[in-house]
């Protein structure tokens, strides 16, 4: 980072490096389920049938619209394919500043400041 031109407005202002990690993924793909045993064949958890295409909300925590799903009939399986649902992604910045600071022939003081998630985004 530029610093002043001159004397000790200089000393403390040149020299100083910032850092910046940018973190940013895709959601995973997972599959909703009903937790019963629609099909009646002993296995619960099965997969629901999809009724809308407008399946994802993003309200707060709320990720799914409950309202594109609804269990099978008794004995049937749901027509959702396997991971066809993608899961939130993430997105994160963090921030350092640093400057070394010399303090007579070999001696010298670093400050250091970081900030993690500096945007404040809940992931």
């Amino acid at each position: 980072m530029p610093g002043a031109s001159t004397g000790i407005v200089r000393a403390l202002t040149s020299d100083w490096q910032l850092s910046t990690i940018v973190s940013a993924r895709s959601g995973a793909h997972f599959s909703a389920t009903t937790g019963v045993d629609n099909a009646l064949n002993g296995q619960a958890n099965q997969r629901p049938d999809k009724v809308s295409d407008d399946v994802y909300v993003k309200q707060g925590y709320r990720w799914l619209n409950p309202a594109a799903f609804r269990a099978p009939g008794p004995g049937a399986f749901g027509n959702l394919a396997n991971n066809s649902l993608i899961g939130p992604g993430r997105f994160n910045v963090d921030m350092g500043l640093v400057r070394v600071f010399r303090i007579g022939g070999e001696r010298q003081v670093q400050f250091r400041a970081e900030a993690f998630n500096v945007f404040n985004r809940v992931n």
